[in-house]
């Protein structure tokens, strides 16, 4: 997951000279259930690039041709900058998506593969053991009595007579099998 784009002078909002490129490694794959981590390491990625407009669709491109004297057609290098900066940037952000999201992107462009990424993700809230689990794998453990704690206390109170239940158990239950008794009781 290396971005290997063009580094330069900005003319309307973006890098045009090709002369030196950076290379940018994103440690996280967006899968599931860390959108948040990898949102804040691409923007960081394409800010430090100059590259936001594109990645938001907030930029056209430059004219494809000028006429010169004569009415001679010339392609304009500005136009094949832009071009190839954005499907870089659009190659590079598919690479940094997990291959089970990829069939939701297939056909999108840049600012278009952003928008649906952020659609499918945004309004999508983590459960807490999935929150539980990004923790631990940074290296931040949250312990199960912490994790039933957790969702106990966020229960609405029609769920009251349940938490007595398993609040005053003789025997201790894991969040897992807590979990599944919430999901009967919803049904």
């Amino acid at each position: 997951m290396v971005l290997a784009v063009m580094v330069m002078t900005v003319v309307t909002g973006l890098a045009l000279n090709n002369s030196v490129f950076s290379n940018k490694r994103v440690s996280v794959t967006l899968d599931k259930i860390n959108y948040l981590l990898w949102k804040q390491q691409i923007l960081l990625t394409v800010r430090s690039h100059r590259l936001k407009k594109l990645l938001t669709g907030n930029v056209l491109p430059p004219a494809a041709t000028v006429v010169l004297g004569g009415g001679v057609m010339v392609e304009k290098d500005e136009y094949e900058v832009f071009v190839t900066q954005y499907n870089a940037l659009a190659s590079w952000l598919l690479s940094t998506i997990d291959p089970s999201i990829l069939p939701h992107l297939v056909g999108a462009e840049t600012a278009e593969i952003w928008m649906k990424v952020t659609i499918i993700f945004a309004n999508k809230s983590p459960t807490v053991k999935e929150v539980c689990d990004v923790l631990t794998a940074c290296g931040a453990p949250v312990s199960e009595y912490e994790q039933i704690v957790t969702v106990l206390n966020g229960l609405p109170p029609e769920y009251r007579p349940f938490v007595v239940v398993i609040t005053t158990s003789s025997y201790p239950l894991s969040f897992d099998r807590i979990a599944s008794m919430l999901v009967d009781a919803e049904m």
